[in-house]
């Protein structure tokens, strides 16, 4: 008994050091790992397959979407927390010149990186931080030193527009915030002298650089007004060396004020174009609406190469399944396509819908109601002209304007445009397709027709 007892607990021994030996070869499951700070600061080769710049701006837009949930977060425990509990705050001075080593780092890398470009300043800080420490605990500790030190020396004027861009206090758009490095750029060029924490420039310098930013894109009139803002600044009095010098954060601030009027401007009639390719109104362009469009955006065109390109630099991230997939391009994501790549202007608006006014665009849609038997009829005689595949969309997009203009009672700028848009699409495909199958039975004739 004794032996068979003591054969039995051997037994069962062996059995459970088998089965903890073979636990532990087991693979662990993995832990959640923050994505590579490193993919922001790739940027696929344009030579590359569009499939695998696809995957990697898809992982790109992951990182940075990550980043941006994690710096929201810690913004958000800084903003709740009351000044008594703020803690390890930087010296203002320090932290001033922190702020512009941030500006100037984010500029440079946004030259060559459009990812990092596009990124808000929570998502690049935090992923620079991560970047330069290495581990999420260390980096997160600094974001947050840095996000309290902001919210403490807020009086500062450098300092209280780097909390607006974090978010701690009413925050700038991604567009101003891209407007506000551009344009600190540029006057930083201009003769600017630091004392202390302050950074002066020649006034008579900030408004010629007004001239030359604005003048092109807002009216004499804004223009004007904008130069006596600029007068008003207090010019510097106590310091002889900087006589006719002001403040260089009191000239951004009212760069950002005729910004922010210009912009609110120009995306009413970015809402417009964009609301013309909209037709099923669920705010989103698909890559073939933006192909429609590419051709014919009031501005200048794109080829189909530019377009694609594009559109996965800026479509929006959607999860169908498991799988990622970049889908369509939101209205945000479209007006900064269209400001960034200077693809738009009101002028060349009013040229492409064929009128001078706002106003004139309701008596087009009109006239066009009037005699919209005869121009339905034109339209589907130049589609049925065109291969079955190269008509589809087209007709498609068409049925659903005629669908819209049915007892149409909404705002007719949007309808006028897309009228527009599939109006100019249908001819040059047609003559397009008109030319491809003339030339084969010209070119026997072609010595006759040159000698003519």
């Amino acid at each position: 008994m004794e032996a068979g007892g003591t054969s039995l607990v051997q037994t069962l021994y062996a059995s459970l050091s088998r089965a903890f030996s073979k636990s532990q070869e087991d693979p662990k499951p993995e832990e959640t790992e923050l994505p590579n700070p490193e993919l922001l600061f790739r940027r696929p080769s344009l030579e590359a397959e569009l499939p695998s710049k696809r995957a990697a701006m898809s992982r790109s837009v992951r990182a940075a979407l990550e980043y941006e949930r994690n710096a929201q977060a810690l913004v958000g425990k800084v903003a709740r927390s009351s000044g008594r509990q703020l803690k390890n705050i930087t010296l203002k001075r320090s932290l001033v010149k922190q702020i512009s080593q941030i500006y100037e780092d984010k500029t440079a890398y946004g030259k060559d990186h459009e990812n990092i470009k596009q990124m808000s300043l929570c998502a690049f800080i935090y992923a620079e931080l991560l970047k330069k420490y290495g581990l999420q605990k260390v980096a997160e500790d600094k974001y947050e030193q840095l996000a309290a030190s902001a919210l403490k020396h807020r009086q500062h004027p450098k300092i209280y527009a780097f909390a607006r861009f974090l978010g701690l206090l009413d925050p700038f758009s991604q567009a101003e915030l891209g407007y506000y490095l551009a344009a600190l750029d540029t006057l930083k060029a201009c003769a600017t002298t630091q004392v202390e924490d302050l950074v002066y420039i020649p006034l008579q310098a900030a408004v010629e650089v007004a001239k030359t930013t604005f003048g092109a894109r807002i009216s004499p009139k804004d223009l004007l007004v904008f130069q006596k803002e600029l007068q008003t600044l207090e010019l510097v009095t106590d310091v002889p060396a900087l006589s006719g010098f002001t403040s260089l954060e009191a000239v951004l601030r009212i760069y950002m004020n005729i910004y922010k009027v210009e912009n609110e401007c120009q995306r009413t009639f970015v809402q417009y174009i964009f609301d013309a390719v909209d037709l099923n109104k669920d705010g989103l362009l698909e890559l073939s609406e933006i192909l429609l469009l590419s051709r014919h955006l009031p501005g200048r065109s794109l080829s189909e190469t530019q377009a694609e390109r594009i559109f996965y630099e800026y479509a929006d991230l959607s999860t169908e399944g498991n799988e990622d997939s970049l889908n369509a391009i939101s209205f945000s994501n479209f007006a900064e396509v269209l400001f960034t790549h200077q693809l738009f202007s009101p002028e060349s608006f009013f040229k492409f819908a064929q009128v001078e006014k706002l106003e004139e665009i309701e008596k087009r849609l009109g006239t066009y109601v009037t005699d919209l038997k005869g121009n339905v009829g034109r339209m589907e005689w130049r589609l049925k002209q065109l291969p079955k595949e190269q008509g589809m969309v087209l007709e498609q997009y068409f049925a659903a304007i005629i669908e819209k203009l049915k007892g149409f009672r909404g705002d007719p700028i949007p309808l006028w445009i897309a009228i527009r848009v599939v109006d100019e699409e249908s001819k040059e495909q047609l003559a397009s397709h008109l030319t491809r199958n003339l030339l084969p039975s010209l070119i026997p004739h072609l010595p006759e027709l040159s000698s003519l």
